[in-house]
């Protein structure tokens, strides 16, 4: 018997090297990492090269994430969140296969007095807020997707808060950090773990025809960007001095949400997702006790 394919898009990013990581565990798939270089999305052929590998699952980890040079590079961030949704939507059709997406806390942009649900309303303000809620509405076309959404992604792989932290460090005995938004960070890991945990869920499971869908993920517990700073130096015995500032005085050139913090309990309920506290996946992405 063949096995199953599951195709992974952006697989030089830092959910896509958690992934594979992760796919040793899953020797009952086969996995096609690709990058852009292999297969560009935001392009129209990439339609063709994606039902040529006819995959199963998609796991759509490509995506323009540069918050703030999105408001200036406006086209850009469209065809590469937006665009490149139609193509692996198209392409997904043409395999049957589904599609699983990754979505933004930005897309909501709320303050309410407890955690994010997936039927609250949603308010992008930024650019990349608006081209991720597009890239949802594409999605949410094909009937066979699932689509996490998710906040303050970081992993040992790439470019993200823990990694910037640690190499400021180097350098800088002061930082001054932001206080007041507050969510909870997402270990690529964990969030890789999930994402397989979903697929083999639809695979072996009845009824997966109401699982699909939008659903929150990040880590367990509620910070800020600050006590994230300030986590990081003591879990790796940094000496630093940290202070605080507010988003306002802070001034980025793209809008931010100040309260990200997501219900989890859908993902969980449905598919029996484990969701580690954000200390505990922390220690487990520095290798620290």
């Amino acid at each position: 018997m063949d096995l199953k394919i599951i195709l992974v898009t952006g697989a030089n990013g830092q959910l896509g090297r958690e992934i594979k990581d992760v796919s040793e565990r899953f020797p009952q798939y086969k996995f096609v990492f690709t990058n852009r270089n292999d297969l560009d999305v935001a392009q129209l052929d990439s339609v063709e090269k994606i039902v040529n590998i006819h995959p199963d699952y998609i796991i759509h980890c490509a995506a323009y994430t540069a918050v703030d040079k999105a408001e200036l590079e406006i086209e850009l961030a469209n065809q590469n969140n937006v665009e490149a949704c139609k193509h692996l939507v198209a392409a997904a059709t043409k395999c049957q296969a589904t599609l699983i997406h990754f979505s933004s806390d930005y897309v909501y942009h709320l303050v309410k007095k407890g955690p994010l649900i997936e039927s609250d309303p949603v308010s992008p303000q930024s650019v990349y807020a608006k081209t991720k809620r597009a890239s949802e509405e594409v999605v949410s076309t094909l009937h066979k997707h699932v689509i996490l959404r998710t906040s303050w992604v970081y992993s040992k792989y790439g470019h993200n808060f823990v990694n910037t932290m640690l190499r400021l460090a180097e350098s800088k005995k002061e930082l001054t950090i932001v206080g007041d938004q507050i969510g909870s960070p997402t270990y690529a890991g964990d969030l890789a773990n999930a994402t397989m945990k979903i697929i083999t869920a639809l695979d072996t499971r009845h009824n997966v025809e109401t699982r699909y869908g939008i659903y929150n993920y990040s880590n367990e517990g509620t910070l800020s960007w600050f006590d994230f700073a300030q986590a990081i130096f003591e879990l790796k015995g940094i000496p630093m001095v940290l202070s605080k500032t507010t988003t306002a005085e802070y001034n980025a050139p793209a809008p931010r949400p100040l309260w990200s913090l997501m219900s989890k309990n859908k993902i969980k309920q449905t598919f029996g997702v484990d969701v580690p506290h954000w200390r505990e996946a922390l220690k487990r992405c520095l290798d620290v006790e």
